[in-house]
């Protein structure tokens, strides 16, 4: 009929005015709302509120049967009669839109309309005398209110601890998108600096050192032309590389050469096998960075914790449905099939103290993002760290 109604809008009780002020706020909106009328809830506590009445005047008169068939035939037709006539004065009386409010002189006219329908109908058919049509008017007028308001009431809490629980999850949404956020800017930052900052002043001191050289002796000259290559060889190789690793270029070398060249980070510790069946367009380079920085995070984790001998990575996209496997496949090309990453280790296993860290947290925050799921587990001797991203919609990362 309509959406449960906020206590705290429609009528604050919790707070100004004394608690007197608030009990009547809240006897007042809980007897006449407006609350969401359910007429088969309703009537089925209806049945059993008029049952048990029937069911203490029987033994008040000594009625050796108080469940007596007729009554309860009587009181399930009168349930029924009361069901339909909500029903109807609420589709007659009640907002044209489910999902509008209702006023609430509509609201109280629609329950009483309900309940003089039902009460006509059934003196009608026989059920109830004359002299009781007054005494049952008011009294199911007032138990329908109080039947509407219990459910109401109740509704409104479990809504409310809905809006709690929704605004919790956003709050959480929000903290692991600060979490990338400022992950990667820290990132960005950091290669910025080397790869201009760092790099440029290397370079004087490297032109600085060769001038030097050709004033001093020519084994001292030998000996600084060689400290000026070694320094020149650390500029290119090791600050380049690690300013690359930091925040790689994925629109200029694209995912595969940059889990490459992250793999080549690893020579002399861990042989590193990659194989990666997914290319990355211009336009979705948050995707390939999504799966960039949980290869880079899962094999950090096995160097440092597992000290493997060797480590397997593969990134495929798969549908699973068909159980297919396409090869070299596009991001753009479907939406529909998931990008899946897992990268094993023949390191040592997890241990029972184990604990996510600050790792795990990127792992998870770029999951969360894509809609994926992930998992962490040792088993027959080999570590894997295993996560499914789910592709958004193309337009999203339209250039």
């Amino acid at each position: 009929m309509s959406r449960v109604s906020n206590p705290q809008k429609d009528g604050d009780y919790r707070t100004g005015g004394g608690p007197i002020r608030r009990g009547i706020s809240f006897a007042v909106l809980f007897l006449l709302g407006p609350w969401t009328i359910r007429p088969v809830f309703v009537a089925s506590l209806m049945f059993m509120v008029n049952q048990s009445a029937e069911v203490r005047v029987m033994q008040a008169l000594g009625v050796a049967s108080p469940l007596g068939r007729a009554a309860i035939a009587e009181n399930v037709l009168y349930a029924v009669l009361l069901g339909c006539a909500l029903w109807l004065a609420g589709r007659l009386v009640g907002p044209a839109s489910p999902d509008a409010r209702w006023a609430r002189p509509r609201y109280l006219l629609a329950v009483a309309l309900a309940v003089t329908l039902a009460l006509v109908v059934s003196q009608a058919s026989g059920l109830y005398s004359k002299e009781l049509v007054g005494y049952l008017l008011i009294r199911t007028f007032v138990a329908v209110l109080v039947i509407i308001g219990l459910f109401g009431v109740a509704q409104s809490q479990i809504s409310r601890q809905g809006d709690l629980t929704q605004k919790a999850l956003d709050q959480v949404e929000h903290q692991r998108e600060q979490l990338l956020e400022t992950d990667e800017s820290a990132r960005r930052d950091v290669a910025a600096y080397l790869h201009d900052t760092v790099q440029a002043t290397l370079v004087v001191v490297g032109l600085q050192l060769r001038s030097l050289a050709n004033d001093v002796p020519s084994e001292q000259a030998d000996r600084v032309r060689s400290l000026v290559d070694e320094l020149e060889t650390v500029r290119m190789r090791d600050i380049r590389s690690a300013s690359r690793k930091l925040s790689p270029d994925l629109r200029a070398i694209r995912l595969g050469g940059a889990l490459t060249e992250l793999a080549s980070t690893y020579e002399g510790t861990m042989r590193v096998d990659l194989t990666c069946e997914v290319d990355t367009p211009e336009s979705q380079t948050e995707i390939a960075m999504a799966v960039y920085r949980i290869v880079e995070q899962a094999m950090l984790n096995a160097a440092v914790h597992g000290r493997p001998e060797t480590c397997r990575v593969i990134v495929t996209r798969s549908d699973q449905r068909a159980g297919s496997r396409p090869t070299a496949r596009s991001l753009t090309q479907s939406d529909e099939l998931p990008i899946h990453v897992a990268v094993t280790n023949d390191g040592l296993p997890m241990t029972s103290s184990h604990r996510n860290g600050a790792g795990s947290a990127v792992v998870e925050a770029w999951v969360s993002r894509f809609k994926g799921s992930w998992s962490l587990v040792s088993v027959d001797g080999e570590t894997r760290m295993t996560a499914i991203l789910r592709v958004p919609e193309p337009e999203r990362f339209a250039s």
